[in-house]
């Protein structure tokens, strides 16, 4: 089972910086098409580039906190003993 994990992480990475990029290159086109000079229009699209990859990696781990959390309360309810009354 952790190959699978590892698996599921790596392509949870390969997705996080493809869709960084198509919003990386679309915040520097838009920039630059809007007036500014390429090097400024570079660096917008790097900020968005690494703003996006950082959001989805906060995303991403959330998600990953919330699912064992919620795992270990549901094997703590299932492991307590029932008491008939």
């Amino acid at each position: 089972m952790p190959s699978q994990d590892g698996s599921i992480n790596a392509l949870w990475v390969a997705i996080a910086i493809i869709v960084a990029i198509m919003i990386g290159a679309t915040a520097g086109f838009l920039s630059w098409h809007g007036g500014q000079p390429p090097p400024n229009a570079i660096l917008t699209g790097g900020a968005a580039f690494s703003g996006a990859v950082l959001l989805m990696f906060v995303i991403r781990n959330e998600l990953a906190l919330n699912s064992q959390v919620l795992g270990r309360s549901v094997r703590a309810c299932q492991e307590r003993p029932h008491y008939d009354v």
